[in-house]
């Protein structure tokens, strides 16, 4: 995207990017781009709820099934999603999603029950997320994404809802090591940029932008897909437990 944004601008647009939580927490980083110290932000479906909540209506648990039923749901709510966040200041650039979120154990689980038992991690300052667990009879513990890795060794949590990507790439499974394989929600995620940083920029130059911005997420989307799949075979190499469900818990699950 960035180069062919500067490709596109003639270099008067350049992209330089901070990956890997180097310029703080998702709420930290939602911060920052609202008093303008970042021009742009890739969120989360949590980060993105901040700003809107309808998004998390893409992240109903268990409402979608496939990557075809996500695509196929996304590409059509989009257009009112991306009015609802223009509305609230942003211009969202692309869509993109981290495959499925799972729940990682310390110990063995597999009904939702289980589940309930343990001291879960939810993202900190998300109070709709806490309260809904909490009202469904689980206990959530709101701690930043920086802290997951410390907080099983120190019993501050016992389980973790992540996509299998997240928990290889940051070495979260290796004191969780139990996967129950089961799709409790696609992760969603998208790159937005502040309507005021992005116009300053040419009106002439814009469309070609975003249509450079949006071809870059398409191409990133099946690769991350495949990447979360390859995760769980990597991480079964290393003792990852996988839990499979008979079709009766997983209808427990559902109802």
């Amino acid at each position: 995207m960035g180069q062919h944004w500067q490709k596109i601008s003639g270099g008067k647009v350049a992209l330089r990017i901070y990956p890997g939580g180097v310029l703080g927490d998702e709420p930290d980083m939602i911060t920052k781009m609202r008093i303008g110290q970042l021009p742009a932000v890739a969120l989360s479906g949590s980060g993105l709820s901040r700003l809107e909540p309808a998004v998390a209506c893409l992240q109903i648990p268990m409402m979608i099934e496939s990557y075809e039923e996500l695509d196929y749901v996304r590409d059509r709510v989009a257009p009112r999603l991306e009015k609802l966040l223009e509305e609230k200041g942003c211009i969202v650039l692309n869509w993109g999603d981290a495959a499925w979120v799972h729940f990682f154990t310390k110990t063995p689980a597999r009904r939702l029950n289980d589940i309930r038992k343990m001291k879960l991690f939810t993202m900190a300052g998300d109070a709709d997320a806490l309260e809904l667990y909490q009202s469904a009879g689980f206990r959530p513990v709101p701690l930043a994404t920086t802290d997951i890795l410390p907080a099983p060794q120190t019993g501050l949590i016992d389980a973790f809802d992540v996509p299998p990507l997240l928990a290889m790439l940051n070495q979260w499974f290796g004191l969780a090591r139990n996967m129950i394989d089961l799709k409790w929600a696609p992760l969603v995620g998208g790159t937005v940029i502040s309507r005021k940083t992005w116009e300053r920029i040419p009106e002439a130059l814009r469309p070609a932008m975003l249509e450079a911005a949006r071809s870059a997420g398409l191409r990133l989307r099946n690769e991350i897909r495949k990447l979360g799949d390859d995760a769980v075979v990597e991480m079964k190499k290393r003792g990852l437990n996988v839990i499979t469900l008979d079709p009766a818990t997983v209808a427990e699950w559902r109802r």
